[in-house]
Parts: C-alpha cells; sequence; structure tokens
C-alpha cells in the first residue's frame, strides 16, 4: 500500500537482488534525508517479504539503520504450503469421519460444509503453521492449529495447546494469513508479527 510506483529504467540487471528464486528489484533512495526504496518482484509473495523489510526499514535516518540489532528481522517467520485438492477430496471420500475428525476442529469441518477447496484450504494454513513454528506435523496436534473465519472477516489463525505453546517460545503475538484456492489447487502462506 505504501510502495511507490517502481521506475521500469531501474528493472535491470543493476538493481536485482542476487541470490533470489524470484526476480526482485530493489532501489534505495533518499527522501529527505530519510531512507526509502523503490522496490518490486515478479512473485507475490517476494513482493510481500520485500514490502514488510521496506515498511521496517523504509523512512528512517541511514545512521539509524546501519546502527539497528536487526532484531525485526529475526522475529519474521514464515510457512507456505500448496495442496492439490483432488488428494483431499480423494482421502474425504475414502475415510470421511475418520480424516476430518482427525484434523478438523468442529467449527473447521462445520465452516467447511464438506466443501474440497476449503477443506484444502485449512489442510495447507495447518501445514504452513507448522513450518513457520519449526515442528512439523510430529510437533503439534493437527487441532491445536484452526482456522476460523467471522461472517464478513478475513480468516485468522487461532493457536491451542501445544502450538500456542511453541509460539509463545518463538515470541509470536499473532500469525497472518493469506489462503487461496483455484479449480486444482489450495494454497495457504503465513507470516508472523
Amino acid at each position: 500500500k505504501n510502495a511507490k510506483k517502481f521506475p521500469e529504467e531501474y528493472r535491470s540487471e543493476t538493481f536485482k537482488v542476487s541470490g533470489c528464486q524470484a526476480q526482485v528489484w530493489l532501489v534505495p533512495f533518499n527522501d529527505n534525508k530519510k531512507l526509502s526504496f523503490y522496490y518490486d518482484s515478479d512473485a507475490f509473495i517476494s513482493k510481500g517479504m520485500v514490502t514488510i523489510l521496506c515498511d521496517i526499514y523504509g523512512n528512517r535516518d541511514p545512521r539509524e539503520i546501519q546502527n539497528s540489532d536487526f532484531e525485526l528481522l529475526n522475529m519474521l517467520l514464515t510457512g507456505i504450503d500448496i495442496i492439490e485438492i483432488y488428494r483431499i477430496k480423494e482421502v474425504c471420500q475414502n475415510y470421511p469421519d475418520r480424516f476430518m475428525r482427525k484434523i478438523f476442529t468442529n467449527q473447521e469441518i462445520e465452516y467447511c460444509r464438506g466443501r474440497y477447496p476449503q477443506i484444502a484450504a485449512r489442510f495447507a494454513t495447518k501445514e504452513a503453521v507448522m513450518k513457520l513454528l519449526g515442528t512439523g506435523i510430529r510437533g503439534v496436534p493437527w487441532k491445536s492449529i484452526e482456522v476460523y473465519r467471522a461472517r464478513g472477516k478475513a480468516p485468522e489463525v487461532i493457536l491451542h495447546g501445544n502450538a500456542k505453546k511453541k509460539a509463545n517460545e518463538l515470541g509470536i503475538k499473532e500469525i497472518a494469513l493469506s489462503i487461496s484456492h483455484s479449480r486444482n489447487y489450495a494454497v495457504a502462506s503465513v507470516v508472523s508479527v
């Protein structure tokens, strides 16, 4: 939302960030003695991460950034997962009650109402959160990560039990969530706040 329009003349190798899987361009400039950035990426996730970093370090005196201990970056944890919806559909058809009761809370089951894209999106969210927490599927029970969506609101992650305990140990106060699905895939991306 705060990004300045990226000037096309900077979309070159000179301003390309090396080491990124996606193409990312970053151009620092002086804006009334405060550091500011032009930035862009060809991937939404990368652009989102660069936006976060530029929001943290933009509009600051360069000396302030130089003397920073970069504590905010140490707290930035992410997780992402993508799944084919047909795989969830097959499991639901083969083990309908067993699968749903093992993985999802009653609230999630009621919300999904058997809709495979919504089930897959919530499954991907749980996997993405497990990656963010660094636990894998053995570290926290599936139901300790819940996706809740109030009417007219964006979905949010609610942690319980071991997942909440692990988040507290990592200093995570909140988890920002973005989920989406197409005809074939469901994807979830989470970032700690």
